[in-house]
This record gives C-alpha cells, sequence and structure tokens, in this order.
C-alpha cells in the first residue's frame, strides 16, 4: 500500500473501563485474552473470566474501602496486577501505579504525598512492603494471592457507577531533571486516549506484554488497546530472555522502547557482519523496492533469516517512550518489519500522535490523533517552538501541586517542554526538550538530541550525552566494549570520528571536547540519562 492518508478504523464509543469491558466480553466472550508463564505450565484468561473476575474484585473494594480512596500497585507484569488496575478503578477509587524500580523510601514518600494507605504488592516485593508498613502508620499491604480469595468471596456482584471525569490513576513521572509529580488522569483521559491511537492503529494476532504496565504507554498499549482488539496477549514478567519469549511465542506485533529496537538491531547488523552478507541484502534490498509499490511482501522472503530470528510472523513494532534513530527505521523496513514510532507524554495519557503503519513521514513523530489538537507556540523563523497540546486526552492536573498545573496548562493548552514544528501535512518533528536547550554566547540554540544521535550512530557508542562547557560542546560517550578491546586508543579513535561528524555540522554545533566514559550513566527507572549527573 502506498504512503498516504487513509479512514481512522471505526472505533467503538466508550468512557469508561466498565463500558469496554462490556463491548469485549459480546466480541470475544471465550477467547483467550491473557496468557501468563508459571514455570514450565502457561495459564490462561479469557474476555469472559476477566470480566467477572473485574467485576467481582471491584465489588469487593468498594465494599471494603468505599470510594475515592487511592490503592497502589507494584509488581512485575502479571494478570494480578492488571486486574488490580482495573478493578480499583471500576470500584470509584483512584489507582496509583508504582514504579517497581524505587527504593522502599521513594515508595513511602509517594504514597505519603498521595494520601494511599493501601498497596496491592507481588510476592517478589515482600520485602518492599514490610519496609514500607515500618515508615508509614495505620498502612495496609495486601499480596497478590490474596487476589484471588477476595474473588471467590463475592457471591454477586453488580457494577459500581463511576464519575469518567473523575481522577481514575495518579501516574508519578520519572522525571530527568526534576522531581516527579502526581499526573492525575479520569477514565475520560485514558479511553479517550485508548480509542483515538486504536482510530489510527489497528491491532491484530499474538503480542507479548515486554514493558512494564506501571508506564502509561505500556498500560495504554499492552493493556488497553490489545483488549480493546482482541490481541492474544503473552504477559511477560521481565525483560529476561526476551529473545527466547519472541522465537516461542512469535508475536506478530510488539510495543517497546527504542532501547529494545536498538540492541536487536545491534544484533542484526553483527550476525549480517559476520556472515558477510552485507553486499548480497544491499542489492535484495533495492530488487523488492518496485514491489513494495505493487503490495507485493517479496521482503518476507529475502530477509526471512532475519525474520526468522524474531519469531517468522513479526509484522511491525510500535516503538513508544524516546526518539528512535530514523536509520534503524529504515533498515527494519527493508527486511519487511515495519516501525511505527509516535510521541507520548504522561500528562496526556499518553500518546499525542503516531505515524500510521500506511501513513508516515520519515524522521517525524506522526499527526496528532483524532479530536487532538497541536500547535507550535511561539515559534522561532524555522517553525520551531514548545509543542502543546489540546484535547479530551489532556491530565486533570498534578496532585496536590496547582502551581505547577497553572504552569503546564494555559488557556487549555498543555505545554509539554518539547521543542518541535509541524509541516504543513500536520506531521510534528520534535527536536528536543526546552530544559535540555544549549544556549551558546553567540546566540545559538543547540538541542543536544539532535547531535546525540547523530554521535549514537557511531560505530562503538553505547551511551552518549552532549553537554556544554565553558561555551563549547561536549560529548561524554560510553563505548562498547568489544570496541575498547580492540582499538589500542580508544580516545584517539573516537576524536577522529566526532571531527568525520564535525565537517559535517554548522560550525556553531561542532563538538570540541570528548571524553570517554569507563562506566554507564546514571538513569532513571525509564533507562534515561539523568542529565543532571556529573562525572
Amino acid at each position: 500500500m502506498k504512503n498516504k492518508p487513509f479512514p481512522h478504523y471505526i472505533i467503538s464509543p466508550y468512557e469508561t473501563f466498565e463500558e469496554l469491558l462490556a463491548i469485549v466480553k459480546s466480541k470475544y466472550g471465550d477467547k483467550v485474552l491473557f496468557r501468563t508463564k508459571r514455570r514450565k505450565s502457561e495459564e490462561t484468561v479469557t474476555y469472559n473470566q476477566f470480566y467477572d473476575d473485574v467485576q467481582k474484585l471491584a465489588s469487593h473494594f468498594s465494599k471494603t474501602y468505599g470510594a475515592r480512596n487511592k490503592i497502589a500497585v507494584i509488581g512485575e507484569n502479571s494478570y494480578e496486577w492488571i486486574l488490580t488496575y482495573f478493578a480499583v478503578v471500576c470500584s470509584n477509587n483512584i489507582i496509583v501505579p508504582i514504579d517497581k524500580e524505587l527504593s522502599a523510601p521513594d515508595i513511602a514518600e509517594l504514597l505519603i504525598e498521595c494520601e494511599c494507605r493501601t498497596l496491592i504488592y507481588s510476592k517478589d516485593y515482600d520485602d518492599i512492603a514490610d519496609d514500607i508498613g515500618g515508615i508509614i502508620l495505620d498502612f495496609e499491604a495486601i499480596a497478590m494471592p490474596k487476589l484471588r480469595g477476595f474473588i471467590e468471596s463475592v457471591e454477586s456482584a453488580e457494577w459500581i457507577t463511576t464519575d469518567k471525569n473523575a481522577p481514575a490513576s495518579i501516574i508519578y513521572t520519572s522525571g530527568t531533571t526534576g522531581k516527579s509529580k502526581g499526573v492525575v488522569l479520569s477514565q475520560k483521559n485514558i479511553c479517550e486516549d485508548t480509542r483515538a491511537a486504536c482510530g489510527f492503529i489497528e491491532l491484530y494476532g499474538r503480542t507479548i506484554a515486554l514493558l512494564p504496565f506501571h508506564h502509561t504507554f505500556a498500560f495504554t498499549v499492552s493493556g488497553l488497546a490489545n483488549i480493546y482488539y482482541g490481541v492474544d496477549t503473552l504477559i511477560a514478567p521481565s525483560l529476561k530472555n526476551v529473545m527466547e519469549l519472541i522465537n516461542d511465542f512469535k508475536p506478530t506485533y510488539l510495543a517497546v522502547v527504542p532501547m529494545i529496537v536498538e540492541k536487536v538491531d545491534k544484533g542484526i547488523l553483527a550476525k549480517i557482519e559476520k556472515s558477510g552478507k552485507k553486499k548480497l541484502l544491499g542489492i535484495l534490498d533495492k530488487v523488492c523496492k518496485p514491489f513494495d509499490a505493487m503490495n507485493i511482501g517479496l521482503r518476507n522472503k529475502c530477509f526471512s533469516a532475519i525474520r526468522n530470528g524474531l519469531g517468522g510472523e513479526l509484522d511491525f513494532i510500535i516503538s513508544g517512550g524516546a526518539p528512535i534513530d530514523q536509520q534503524i527505521i529504515d533498515r527494519f523496513d527493508s527486511y519487511g518489519i515495519k516501525i511505527i514510532n509516535g510521541y507520548g507524554i504522561s500528562e496526556c495519557s499518553p500518546v499525542v500522535s503516531v505515524n500510521r503503519r500506511y501513513h508516515y513521514r520519515a524522521g517525524s513523530i506522526g499527526q496528532a490523533l483524532p479530536e487532538v489538537k497541536v500547535k507550535i507556540d511561539n515559534p522561532d523563523e524555522n517553525g520551531e517552538g514548545e509543542i502543546c497540546v489540546q484535547g479530551d486526552i489532556v491530565m486533570l492536573g498534578y496532585y496536590n501541586i496547582p502551581e505547577e498545573t497553572e504552569k503546564a496548562i494555559v488557556d487549555g493548552w498543555f505545554h509539554t517542554g518539547d521543542l518541535g514544528k509541524l509541516d504543513k501535512d500536520g506531521f510534528i518533528y520534535i527536536t528536543g526538550r526546552i530544559k535540555n536547550l544549549i544556549i551558546l554566547s553567540n546566540g545559538k540554540n543547540v538541542s543536544p538530541e539532535e547531535l546525540e544521535t547523530l554521535i549514537g550512530r557511531i560505530p562503538g557508542v553505547v551511551e552518549c550525552l552532549v553537554s556544554e562547557e565553558d561555551n563549547k560542546l561536549v560529548a561524554e560517550i560510553y563505548p562498547d566494549e568489544e570496541l575498547r578491546a580492540a582499538q589500542s586508543n580508544i580516545q584517539s579513535y573516537f576524536n577522529e570520528q566526532i571531527d568525520q561528524l564535525n565537517d559535517t555540522l554548522p560550525p556553531y554545533k561542532a563538538i570540541a571536547k570528548v571524553i570517554i566514559r569507563d562506566t554507564e550513566f546514571v538513569k532513571t527507572t525509564t533507562k534515561k540519562i539523568k542529565r543532571t549527573y556529573k562525572k
């Protein structure tokens, strides 16, 4: 199919989780929704069972906690985790998903801040739950295995009336430069965002929920969107043995962050280099191009060896959470695997824009979702400015921080803090973060993210960070261990590589100094480099 506009997919209307569950129960019934691996056995949950479990557990929560109370959840990905999320919201209470990488004191601080006294946790977090109990008074910790008993104790259950516009979830962001803030979302926020995203991208077949559910992107795509589209979902408790899972389950599509795609990409490139077939694959790519326009899937056969290494049935990948290098997108496209990248932020529930499978622009983050407005605030001579968003996907506000809410939402427009521009067709191009922008003494603005993408393409670069020192640009590089071992002078190697890069850049963007790191950068729990970190 040619790269051009085509109609949005028709999505059934729903504004609450209960309405979503009623739709999918009617459509899919006894079809398998979730699969989980328990040692050597596999357990399955159908749509009917999920509907009944949510209704009964919501009834229990309603009778036990009343309404508008906060209930937190922590643990690795599991059926019980997503069941807890749905049941809390459907009981007219507020779910607080907790980042499983946080320490007990950090978790306790968040729970105290949002006045949460109940935590539901998986067995791997027994110690964390005990530690928090020693910090917070009148604290209740419930192990997930008890949930089944709660469900079985409910003889009859009815749905509780919920307010679609009331707070339903408090998501604590993990910022790279500042303190976490509690993003308050309603059911309408979350459901409108999921519906709009499903109208852009059709999901089908099988997938593996790889990303932690406490990430809003993961919950929206691997949770809500999969549920709506009837996707058979294997829940992976962690990112261990990812390739084994992929080859065993043979997913049709995956939702991941760029870090996962980058590792797979490097592995594929290493195998191609070792096989000596790089030139042959380049020829096959050229042979396939005329057939692409005729919608003939020749690439599936020509690149079957690479595709078989990814399960053999992978059609596309949804990448979110951070920018992804266009060169990686192009390489996967040549293998017959489409990478669909977009843009989102927790404050917007989270998806704002996305490229479509058959309507996209290279280098962009796609067009705004249906019913979502995007504008560029205070654009410069190149049309670049702050990306602002308006629509039902925008959060209710930051929990108990009204002054921050007022700064972020002005006249109904949420100011993302991201820099970007729009083309004539409404495709959005993101260039960096306002707070990361480097302003040189000559008045020139430099986006470090742009340079980091270019440096990341240099062979042997694992991580890099661009900063300013004495009005000059400095690149810190953490190199690949194999390259470090192979190069007698790693500093000279990267100095030469950066000099070559500088020849392609305007003088004001030239890197003046290269620092080689012996250790990885300190990162957030979402694996983004902390820019406030000092070497």
